[in-house]
This record gives structure tokens, C-alpha cells and sequence, in this order.
């Protein structure tokens, strides 16, 4: 401001310095011919005036340079001094500011220091929850591991223990046990054998002794039957029972009786089934007994 000042007041002073050199030439140009008397006269009163003009000159031209040179030496260190003025104010009014927003900033990193380094420690807390699950499954899977190798080795046992059993009944066993399976096959064979006969000739029996003790005799020869039957079948005998109209198996079956027949179809077929096949593990027990056709060519 004070700057601004002082150069306007130059500017004014520069203007009014001017316009003395020019107003005397303004009046100079006015001023007309007037005889040579006169005009001496009036040339000696202008000399005199120019020499008083030029001395003022002198004199204001000497006023205006000291004017210049006190304003630009005495009135500068004072713009200085205004401009340092308003810089300290400046700075006192920017300080307090810089310094508040540097205790807010450095509030902002403590807090979000401290906020990391919560956040920090919940994720070691979690990574080491982690850490203890995955071992923890880990111990699962060993121990998963473990129990499938000791399933595998017991299945492989049970199967090596299954094959010994069976070896075992088809050995030792089946030695042993054969005559009993053979004393029961023949029991059960004489039980059906014995209830056919009684169906075959229920008329003529209900006749002589009654319904009543035909039915109880069937009832009882049933039961029996059955009983022998699961009794078998427990200790691993396997019945199997054929139908009339059946090619005739050897080895599965025995012939008790022939028919002959001039059929060549029919050779070899099963006319009647008298008893089931009993077999222990591929070996046959008791064949069945059936009656088959023969075939006999015409003479």
C-alpha cells in the first residue's frame, strides 16, 4: 500500500514537472508580432521572465529530486517495514493454524495407529485360531488315515478269516459234520415220501379213520419237514428241487425208474420227481431221484 502510494505521488509530481515546460511555450505561441520597439521590449521582459522561469524551474526541479530522493530513501523502509509488519501478522495468524492442524494430523496417526495395530493383533488372534484348526484337522486327517488303514486290514483279516472258515467247513468240517447232514437228508427224504403217500390216498384214509387224524398226521409230517429243511439250510446244505418235463442232469439226479417210449423227443426227459437234490458247497450230498423216459425204436 505504502509502494503504491509513493509511486502515485511520483506520478503527480512527474506531471506537474511537465506541465511547467510546457505552459510557457503555450503562452510563447500566443503571443503575436508586434513592432520591432516593442518587440525588443518585449524580448528584453521575456528574457528576464525566462530567466526567472528558469530559476524556478531550478528550484522546483531541486524540490521535486529531493521530494523523489526522500520518498525513495525515507519512505521505503517504512513500505519495509509496513510490508514486514503485515508479514508477521501473517505469519502469526498462518502459525497458529499450521500448528493446530499439525496436532490434529498428528492426533489422526495416533488414532489410526493405534486402530492398525488393533486390527493387527484381532488378525494374529485369528491366524493363530486358524493355525490351531488346521492342525487340529490336520491330527483329523492322520487320524482319519489310521482308521481307514485299520478298516482296510480288518476287512483283508475278515475276508482271510471268511476264507478259512469256508475252507475249514469244506475240510475239517464238512468231514465231521457229513454224517449228520446225510442222517437229516435221509429223514426229511422219508417225511416227504411219507406225506405224498397220505395225500395220495386222502380219500380212502379219511374214509377209514376220519379227517380229523388225517389232517393232524399231515399237520405233523409238515411241520417236521420244515424243521429239517431250515436245519439244513443253516448248516449250509442247498436244496434244489427240479420239475417234470426237465432234461434229466447227471450227476445232480438218479434214475429210480425208466419209461420207454417211442418218442425220440422225448428221451432223456423227466417223467416224475420223487426227492430234491442236497449239495454242501459243490459237492452233491443226495441226487434226485426222478423217473425218465427211454427211447426204444419199433423192431
Amino acid at each position: 500500500m505504502a509502494i503504491h502510494a509513493i509511486i502515485d505521488k511520483e506520478d503527480i509530481m512527474t506531471d506537474n514537472f511537465y506541465s511547467l515546460f510546457d505552459q510557457p511555450m503555450e503562452e510563447t505561441s500566443t503571443v503575436k508580432k508586434e513592432p520591432d520597439n516593442v518587440a525588443a521590449k518585449e524580448n528584453s521582459n521575456e528574457d528576464e521572465e525566462t530567466c526567472v522561469q528558469s530559476s524556478e524551474l531550478s528550484e522546483l526541479g531541486q524540490t521535486d529530486t529531493s521530494i523523489l530522493n526522500n520518498s525513495s530513501t525515507d519512505n521505503l523502509p517504512e513500505a519495509d517495514s509496513i510490508n514486514q509488519d503485515d508479514n508477521s501478522d501473517n505469519l502469526q495468524s498462518i502459525l497458529p493454524t499450521v500448528s493446530s492442524d499439525t496436532d490434529d494430523f498428528q492426533e489422526t496417526m495416533r488414532t489410526a495407529v493405534i486402530n492398525i495395530t488393533g486390527t493387527m493383533d484381532k488378525l494374529a488372534d485369528k491366524v493363530t485360531m486358524m493355525e490351531s484348526k488346521i492342525s487340529r484337522l490336520a491330527a483329523y486327517d492322520v487320524a482319519v488315515d489310521a482308521l481307514k488303514r485299520s478298516l482296510a486290514a480288518n476287512q483283508t483279516n475278515e475276508k482271510n478269516l471268511h476264507e478259512e472258515v469256508e475252507a475249514y467247513k469244506r475240510g475239517t468240517y464238512f468231514t465231521n459234520i457229513r454224517p449228520f447232514l446225510a442222517f437229516i437228508i435221509e429223514m426229511l427224504c422219508e417225511i416227504k415220501t411219507s406225506l405224498k403217500q397220505y395225500t395220495d390216498e386222502k380219500d380212502s384214509f379219511i374214509a377209514e379213520h376220519g379227517e380229523s387224524l388225517f389232517n393232524e398226521i399231515c399237520g405233523l409230517l409238515g411241520f417236521y419237514a420244515d424243521a429239517f429243511e431250515s436245519q439244513l439250510t443253516i448248516q449250509g446244505v442247498t436244496i434244489t428241487s427240479y420239475e417234470h418235463g426237465e432234461m434229466f442232469i447227471t450227476g445232480n439226479q438218479r434214475v429210480v425208474k425208466t419209461i420207454k417210449t417211442d418218442d425220440k423227443k422225448k428221451n432223456g426227459v423227466v417223467v416224475e420227481v420223487l426227492s430234491d437234490c442236497y449239495s454242501y458247497d459243490k459237492t452233491i450230498l443226495k441226487p434226485a431221484k426222478v423217473n425218465v423216459y427211454k427211447y426204444i425204436a419199433n423192431p
